[in-house]
């Protein structure tokens, strides 16, 4: 067995991280006769994006197991304020099973990697107990079920016919706007990530809006060009229909055909919503954190990458 040697991710490192990911992701779904990912070559655009934002902004939190010198492994902390999330942890198939996921996640989100971090989350697929019970040996348990729900945008989606919707206006990447979508995220979420949200107001693949006046706006969501929803936040739970009801419309007149959103499942009135207007519900995953946080009522996770 090959000698497991780990260090910090670098920008060389970031396409073959991709490709650790899919191979990783598709082993797990082949065992549960889950469709598989396509592999891109090049990598997504979204893909590439996160993972050098992850390096620019938390590289210490960026980690890579190698054995012989190939990456067969590797993992993603990201730090908001107090909370540290595990964006992704993965591990290649013929090395599972040695303790590796174990060691990047220490080395990711160690306690004391991060002084600052009280709370410590991230988003899992339900169908690995293994990679589960490594989190919740770290303090991450089940919280809520985080819902993937997808199909076809009907033809009549336009007719949103709310001032909640009326009110929306494309965000633009500046402090006036960014002060506003920070402001939403505190309610809801509990921290501040306009870092984020710089990167994505910069996607080109994504539409940006806001709700109300861009500097105390009602909430935002994002949609990307091939119907990802996401992230969504509402600083009311009773606006989360007409958010999602604009997003449908939106997506009608944006052309694009079938929507996709991760729901968690406190958020009950968006599931039901969507549910019944006949979006189905795909791959179950799972908030897991060390306490519970923010508002999960009002809130869709990004829809396109790997972060909250």
């Amino acid at each position: 067995m090959p000698n497991i040697t780990y260090r910090p991710a670098q920008a060389v490192d970031l396409e073959q991280t991709y490709h650790v990911f899919v191979t990783a992701s598709n082993n797990l779904s082949a065992a549960h006769n889950f469709p598989e990912r396509p592999r891109s070559s090049p990598p997504p655009h979204r893909s590439m994006a996160f993972r050098h934002y992850a390096l620019n902004n938390d590289g210490q939190r960026f980690w890579l197991a190698e054995a012989q010198y190939e990456i067969v492994g590797f993992g993603v902390g990201i730090l908001h304020d107090h909370v540290c999330y595990l964006a992704a942890l993965h591990v290649l198939p013929t090395h599972q099973g040695q303790g590796i996921g174990q060691a990047l996640l220490e080395h990711c989100m160690g306690l004391g990697n991060p002084p600052a971090a009280r709370l410590w989350t991230t988003i899992a697929d339900s169908l690995n107990p293994i990679s589960n019970a490594i989190y919740a040996r770290f303090g991450m348990v089940g919280w809520t079920p985080l819902i993937p729900i997808g199909g076809a945008v009907r033809k009549g989606s336009m007719e949103v016919g709310s001032a909640f919707a009326d009110s929306a206006q494309v965000t633009r990447d500046n402090p006036y706007h960014l002060a506003g979508l920070a402001a939403v995220d505190q309610q809801v979420l509990g921290f501040n990530r306009n870092s984020e949200h710089q990167l994505w107001l910069n996607q080109p693949d994504l539409l940006p809006y806001h709700f109300g006046d861009p500097a105390d706006p009602l909430g935002y969501v994002y949609l990307s060009s091939d119907g990802a929803i996401g992230p969504l936040a509402v600083r009311d739970a009773k606006h989360v229909e007409p958010a999602l009801a604009f997003c449908l419309a939106l997506a009608h007149a944006n052309q694009i055909e079938s929507v996709s959103i991760k729901l968690p499942g406190l958020c009950q009135t968006g599931v039901r919503y969507l549910v019944n207007y006949g979006l189905h519900f795909s791959r179950p995953l799972l908030i897991l954190s060390s306490e519970p946080f923010g508002q999960m009522d009002r809130y869709a996770t990004s829809g396109g990458d790997a972060f909250f």
